[in-house]
């Protein structure tokens, strides 16, 4: 036994050290250095970090001397244009520069100016070269936890979004009824409206506010011309949730303040049931645009279309932007007051809050 043992380990040994001779190693792309944090921009005649002052326009110094790369690879999904030493050279989306042919025509050192009309948007620079890998060499495999993360909290949603419409149908619809958005007629939209603060209502707020914060979550994740900033990568599910929840949390607490402060405002200007009327139609708004949004990105992911986050930011801000505006109609059929008031009451109510919003967003 102890001799046909040792036989097998030693063909073992000789298959696989046979099987090393027609190994043949392959080359895959690695990134050496990526060249972001390098980006400057032109402000008032001097190079500032480009994080500090965002144009559309970036500049990097390259030293090619001793460098170990073997390209200068750019890419975006938006057409650049690509000055070295202040000559256009090419417009493009996508570049491998050969570090070689850079150093012969340029010398050891240049500066490379890329600019995109709408905003340097998703762009990458990168040092980058083919490195030897083996047959046997197992990578780790790609990070899923932000995917999972997201189709468990889209299931967590449409539960409680099912539930919603089970036990309470006619409040459900009410806040979807997109008709009800531009009818201007002196009415209340449903007996929910006089009862803002009960129970359900309080529950279709968290199912807001989780909605909400998803939202905030994905465009952050994948935008980096969002002014919001905070950790988006974890790796693990629970990191995702527990942000998750956190951030539902802040939004929910900023809607009651946004209550509080529209009940406040109505009662110093005499105006019962206003408050509750205006903060309906305000969670209306909010969810018809976010379902709109989640609808524009899903069909963009299944027709394989880029989606552009920080643009779609800009039109959740425009659709409130337009409730706010068709609720001051609403109010100036409701109430029997002057246009100056109505305008008084918005301002405080609507107009300033989403200012700020706009402001921490977008800028």
């Amino acid at each position: 036994m102890i001799i046909l043992a040792a036989t097998y380990s030693t063909m073992l040994v000789l298959i696989f050290a046979f099987l090393s001779l027609f190994n043949e190693n392959k080359k895959e792309l690695h990134v050496v250095e990526d060249l972001q944090p390098r980006w400057k921009t032109l402000h008032e005649g001097k190079f500032i970090e480009y994080k500090e002052h965002p144009s559309k326009t970036v500049y990097l110094s390259l030293g090619l001397k001793g460098d170990n790369s073997d390209f200068f690879r750019i890419h975006s999904q938006e057409d650049f244009y690509l000055f070295i030493n202040s000559n256009l050279i090419v417009k493009s989306r996508h570049l491998m520069l050969n570090i070689d042919s850079l150093k012969k025509k340029y010398d050891n050192f240049l500066v490379v100016g890329l600019y995109q009309s709408h905003g340097i948007h998703q762009l990458t620079t990168q040092l980058v070269r083919y490195e030897l890998i083996s047959e046997y060499y197992n990578p780790l495999r790609p990070d899923r936890s932000f995917k999972n993360f997201i189709l468990l909290a889209t299931l967590l949603l449409i539960i409680l979004f099912t539930a919603l419409l089970y036990n309470n149908p006619q409040l459900t619809w009410d806040y979807l009824n997109v008709i009800k958005l531009f009818s201007f007629k002196r009415r209340d939209d449903s007996q929910f409206v006089l009862r803002i603060t009960s129970s359900v209502n309080l529950l279709f707020y968290f199912f807001c506010s989780l909605l909400a914060s998803l939202a905030l979550i994905v465009a952050v994740h994948f935008s980096e011309d969002l002014s919001v900033t905070f950790q988006s990568n974890f790796h693990n599910v629970s990191g995702y949730a527990g942000q998750w929840f956190l951030i539902s949390g802040i939004i929910a607490g900023l809607l009651m303040l946004k209550l509080a402060l529209a009940l406040l405002v109505s009662l110093l200007f005499g105006w019962r049931d206003t408050a509750g009327f205006q903060f309906f139609n305000f969670t209306r708004v909010l969810v018809v645009s976010l379902l709109v949004i989640g609808g524009i990105c899903i069909f963009c992911f299944s027709t394989d279309i880029n989606v552009n986050y920080y643009f779609l930011a800009k039109c959740f801000c425009a659709m409130l932007s337009m409730g706010a505006i068709l609720m001051f109609f609403k109010l100036l059929n409701r109430e029997s007051a002057t246009v100056f008031h109505l305008f008084s009451y918005l301002c405080a109510t609507e107009i300033f809050p989403l200012v700020i919003l706009i402001k921490v967003f977008l800028f």
